[in-house]
């Protein structure tokens, strides 16, 4: 039999943590929607599954090194477009809802990101034996730039429903960090930030390279924070940031 109340303390709690630093309005939808019994996870049922074991599909900016990236006919995907590595879609640029952040250091072996990483934090903030990563010497800044990077991964969600993973790593950490400080001064919740990804052509004397960038298109209505809301309750609390996928290629630029 369904535990009603347990279900009900599980919603609630993941309400808490969105729920600071909403306004009145806000507080009042979320309280409509923890009273909804149509809240009721479509998780339930699977409680005996890791959802770890079922990453949702990743999205990634192909740069001019990207191998492998190509539509359902067999087309390859040119630099700067983003690629659903899962359906093989192919986007100039892509407007979602972004669920959920997280955060990730790694290091790997100079100039070989293939081999996977030599060490690794999830959090970004403790390593693989529970060492805090601030206290690391190759997290620090010295005559170049630290050995372990810092990426951020956000859970988001296409306007068709088609939720998915991205990194925003290497020169395109800085664009992720800035609209971070910014919802987080907005008093508002991630998700309620209409925002559009596009990308941007770099050229240095290091190479030529794209830029994932983050666009805010402003806030969202009351109806869409209420189905978002839902879907953060269904997908966002299991999101978990990865270092590396399995066969994944890493790309710095």
């Amino acid at each position: 039999m369904i535990n009603l109340t347990e279900i009900d303390e599980k919603l609630k709690k993941a309400a808490e943590e969105i729920n600071e630093g909403i306004d009145k309005d806000e507080r009042a939808l979320v309280a409509q929607n923890l009273g909804g019994r149509e809240l009721m996870e479509t998780s339930v049922g699977l409680e005996g599954i890791d959802p770890t074991m079922f990453p949702p599909p990743r999205v990634k900016l192909v740069q001019y090194s990207t191998k492998g990236a190509t539509t359902p006919s067999g087309r390859e995907i040119p630099a700067g477009k983003l690629w659903n590595t899962a359906t093989g879609k192919m986007y100039a640029e892509l407007e979602c809802a972004l669920l959920k952040a997280g955060v990730t250091r790694a290091r790997f072996e100079e100039g070989n990101f293939e081999a996977g990483p030599l060490c690794a934090s999830r959090d970004g903030v403790t390593g693989p034996e529970g060492q805090l990563c601030e206290a690391c010497e190759f997290s620090q800044w010295g005559k170049e730039s630290p050995e372990c990077k810092m990426s951020f991964e956000f859970l988001g969600m296409t306007d068709e429903g088609e939720v998915f993973v991205i990194r925003f790593s290497g020169t395109s950490f800085k664009h992720a960090r800035k609209f971070i400080n910014n919802v987080r001064y907005s008093h508002k919740p991630l998700f309620a930030h209409k925002v559009k990804l596009v990308t941007e052509r770099k050229e240095s004397k290091e190479g030529k390279w794209f830029e994932l960038q983050i666009l805010s298109e402003g806030l969202r209505t009351e109806k869409e924070c209420q189905k978002l809301y839902k879907d953060y309750l269904e997908f966002g609390r299991n999101f978990a940031a990865s270092v590396v996928e399995p066969g994944e290629t890493v790309i710095e630029g």
